[in-house]
């Protein structure tokens, strides 16, 4: 088969365009490929800090940095370790095991607060605490909300608030 002058004309402007479609085509991926490679790092990166906070917590360095916000106890009995007490976390061992959050979400535990409720004063929601309460019950290796505020008044020095 043979082509004709015309045809021959329409072949070859086809196969230009066909191959600029592939030059763009070819960028656009190496424009992705490079992409991926930059999400890869970052990824890598957030990966790696993540271990080492998660590593640094579980060494005991992150447990005795104080609390962010100090909990207002009211007329309540002065349960949480602060500034005004001198006590810090590390010299209650129970409360050494517990995060900056854990340890924030018992202190509104302890003033009688249901889980909705410490939520809302905390700005999260209820699932997310309710998953702070339970790994706070694995941690300290107790079942209910009850062993866990017993063990927490029984390792606090009776101190009342004035």
């Amino acid at each position: 088969m043979t082509l004709t002058f015309d045809e021959q004309s329409r072949v070859e402007p086809r196969t230009v365009v066909l191959s600029k479609q592939l030059g763009r085509l070819t960028e656009q991926v190496q424009t992705i490929l490079e992409q991926t490679r930059v999400l890869r790092e970052r990824t890598t990166a957030t990966r790696r800090r993540v271990l080492e906070s998660a590593n640094a917590r579980r060494a005991g360095r992150a447990a005795t940095v104080p609390l962010q916000r100090p909990l207002a106890l009211g007329q309540t009995i002065a349960l949480l370790p602060d500034a005004q007490h001198g006590t810090s976390a590390s010299e209650t061992p129970m409360l050494s095991l517990l995060t900056k959050r854990m340890r924030e979400i018992l202190g509104l535990l302890v003033q009688g607060k249901s889980e909705k409720e410490v939520a809302t004063d905390l700005g999260l929601s209820p699932h997310t605490v309710h998953i702070h309460i339970t790994r706070m019950y694995a941690r300290l290796g107790v079942n209910s909300r009850a062993e866990l505020l017993a063990r927490f008044y029984r390792q606090q020095p009776s101190r009342r608030a004035s």
